[in-house]
């Protein structure tokens, strides 16, 4: 017997806790539903709905003994709700063909059978990347080998930090936890870390429809600066916190005249979070390379780590008119 856990952040008012628990249930129902689409309901019972009808929504009145599976973490206008729903194991286990693990010997597979170093086509604007199957955040499907994909709000990939190997546990969404535990493989190293990349895409900075990070800034000053400004040194980039922000969250840019262009912000009162993040805009000039990152606050000083990878990453899938495009 294992268990599911499932997470949802409220402001801590009884009606936003109602809400969290209506959210809860579904996301335990829907992971549910797919855990046991093949094979009939009554060989895995689950206990979400006893946990559920029981439970007290009044979060002053929660007790362990009412409801043993959820945990109600508060803070200051904050509020997290962890229901862990017991789950009975398949008594089949998955074959060497629908593994996403290695195999020694054999080629690694997602659960449709789409091996994880198959390449896959993916268009975004007038690229072309050719994209290993196990990078993506989500499962390849043979549909996707088989096509070229037109993504029109850019790429998306996961990977380690810093052996910019996949991540080959898949999560909705993505980057739950900053080393998700990957089966059949050893705990992540203290060193290592996962970074999520979204919107990548080669464009160019005067494009009408591309905001850099430069301009982000300016039109963020525009509305919050004032004689109040604070801006240091930190990391290689410059921390600044604006006069008339109505929020007391930690902000870097690139220090003015560098490169690459960088935006991030860092969540508010991170000891309240059980995995606080930093998230923004990047944009390398000379190759007019253009993402959002997110990746752990607790890694922020490695900042750099993490969008070099992403750019390493990028031109090595990047398909280079003029030249062959990479076998399969």
């Amino acid at each position: 017997m294992e268990r599911l856990t499932f997470l949802v952040a409220t402001d801590g008012s009884p009606r936003n806790l109602k809400a969290g628990l209506g959210v809860l249930w579904l996301m335990a129902f829907l992971a549910i539903s797919a855990a046991t689409a093949a094979q009939p309901l009554e060989r895995n019972p689950r206990s979400v709905d006893p946990v559920l009808r029981h439970l007290p929504l009044d979060r002053e009145q929660v007790r362990p003994e009412e409801a043993p599976n959820l945990e109600v973490l508060t803070a200051p206008g904050k509020q997290i709700v962890v229901l862990h729903v017991p789950h009975e194991k398949p008594e089949e286990p998955p074959s060497a063909g629908t593994s996403i693990m290695p195999v020694a010997g054999e080629p690694r597979a997602a659960p449709s059978g789409v091996a994880l170093t198959e390449l896959i086509t993916v268009k975004v604007r007038d690229t072309v990347f050719r994209v290993p199957a196990a990078y993506f955040t989500i499962c390849p499907t043979p549909e996707m080998v088989s096509t070229v994909n037109v993504h029109d709000d850019a790429l998306s990939f996961i990977f380690w930090v810093p052996e910019l190997r996949p991540v080959l546990t898949k999560t909705f969404p993505p980057l739950l936890t900053p080393r998700p535990r990957e089966l059949e493989r050893p705990p992540a190293r203290p060193d290592e870390f996962a970074a999520l990349v979204l919107y990548l895409q080669f464009v160019r900075v005067d494009d009408p429809s591309y905001i850099s990070p430069a301009k982000r800034f300016d039109n963020y000053a525009r509305g919050f600066s004032g004689a109040g400004d604070v801006f240091e040194q930190r990391y290689g980039l410059e921390w600044f916190r604006l006069e008339k922000e109505p929020w007391k969250a930690d902000n870097y840019r690139h220090v003015p005249g560098t490169d690459p262009q960088v935006e991030l912000g860092c969540a508010e009162n991170p000891e309240t979070l059980p995995n606080p993040q930093c998230h923004g805009h990047v944009y390398f000039s000379a190759d007019e390379l253009a993402f959002y990152v997110r990746f752990s606050q607790h890694e922020m000083p490695r900042w750099r780590e993490v969008i070099i990878g992403a750019r390493e990453l990028a031109l090595r899938w990047r398909v280079v008119p003029g030249k062959a495009m990479p076998p399969k």
